[in-house]
């Protein structure tokens, strides 16, 4: 993998922590900025060499054949998996915090 592309994976490892940090602490506003917007992440989509792992990962991961159509286009995409990771990541912001959201 190029050298900018682990550079590119270390700054998503970097978002992903600042994520973290912000689910934790429950600080809405620290999602918003954390939740790889989509940055690195997006950036890293558009490497072929990114893209050629991602469809090695994804590989028969399903045996549901629709679904693994849609897993094997989502490892083609330039864009779609970083709005997937951040959905996913204030989806689980929003489940840690529901009590405190409910009240």
């Amino acid at each position: 993998m190029p050298a900018d592309d682990r550079q590119l994976a270390l700054a998503f490892v970097q978002e992903l922590e600042k994520a973290l940090s912000a689910i934790r602490a429950g600080d809405s506003d620290g999602i918003a900025y954390a939740e790889m917007q989509p940055t690195a992440l997006f950036l890293l989509e558009k490497s072929e060499a990114f893209r050629a792992l991602l469809r090695k990962q994804f590989h028969g991961l399903s045996s549901n054949t629709t679904l693994q159509a849609a897993i094997d286009q989502l490892a083609d995409s330039d864009t779609e998996l970083a709005g997937i990771i951040s959905g996913f990541m204030n989806a689980v912001f929003d489940v840690v915090h529901a009590r405190k959201n409910n009240r």
